[in-house]
């Protein structure tokens, strides 16, 4: 139980900063295009 739970866990980090890092890619090209 302690096992999945911490794999849930990195799951929901690493889909967090996945999206972090999408939005500043979009952040990016954003200031660039302007």
């Amino acid at each position: 139980d302690v096992y999945f739970g911490r794999a849930e866990t990195i799951l929901a980090e690493r889909q967090r900063i996945k999206h972090d890092t999408i939005a500043n890619r979009r952040l990016q090209h954003r200031l660039q295009a302007a």
